[in-house]
């Protein structure tokens, strides 16, 4: 299997200093976009500002204790563990989640869905927190605050969305769990009620983890 590394992934995460350091010197104010080869996919990982515009589609996480400033008293940046809390069930169906009028295909879907889990399989370090699957909260990627981080192939995108505030904490999360959850979400909304796209929520913001994860078309 070929696995091409990207910057823009950070492959494990661990509370270091050297780690922390590095989350605090990201470029928080453009996007960027690479292509990942997994073995016969092709995924394309873009990591994007969220507008206003777009943060207005989430009501329900407007509900959430969104404080301006990380709880910690350390200095360095903040970075919440979303693997270890999972999304809180399938919170709204929208047919406003993607600028499209369609649903993304289920074969995208599906193959989108395989591509991740390779990918997955492919940073499992046998160490814990990453012995897969047994302990699958190993968290391979970060969104700063107000960020979100998609993952797409074809029609269909996956992407976790950091509804901290600016100044607040990241969110790490893991391919394993986006892998798992992106078929639950597209059968819930799309096969069973007709929408176009689902998102789920964080089920404990206790620890910083403020997030979504939307299933859409691209």
């Amino acid at each position: 299997m070929r696995v091409f590394a990207i910057t823009s992934i950070i492959a494990s995460i661990i509370a270091s200093l050297g780690v922390l350091t590095a989350v605090a010197n990201v470029d928080r104010s453009v996007s960027n976009a690479q292509a990942v080869t997994i073995g016969d996919h092709t995924i394309t990982v873009t990591t994007v500002p969220v507008t206003p515009a777009r943060l207005a589609k989430f009501p329900a996480a407007n509900t959430r204790n969104r404080s301006s400033t990380p709880q910690t008293s350390l200095t360095k940046r903040v970075v919440g563990n979303g693997c270890e809390v999972g999304c809180g069930g399938n919170d709204f169906c929208s047919n406003d989640l993607s600028l499209s009028p369609d649903p993304p295909l289920l074969a995208d879907c599906q193959s989108l869905r395989a591509a991740l889990f390779q990918l997955a399989l492919s940073e499992v370090t046998n160490t814990f927190p990453c012995n897969f699957p047994n302990s699958p909260s190993c968290p391979n990627f970060i969104v700063p605050p107000g960020f979100e981080q998609i993952y797409s192939l074809g029609t269909c995108a996956v992407g976790l969305i950091n509804f901290n505030p600016v100044g607040g904490p990241d969110v790490a999360f893991c391919h394993y769990l986006m892998a798992g959850t992106l078929l639950s979400l597209f059968t819930s909304c799309v096969t069973n009620l007709g929408f176009t796209g689902s998102i789920c929520f964080s089920n404990s913001n206790d620890l910083g983890v403020n997030w979504g994860l939307e299933v859409r078309h691209v």
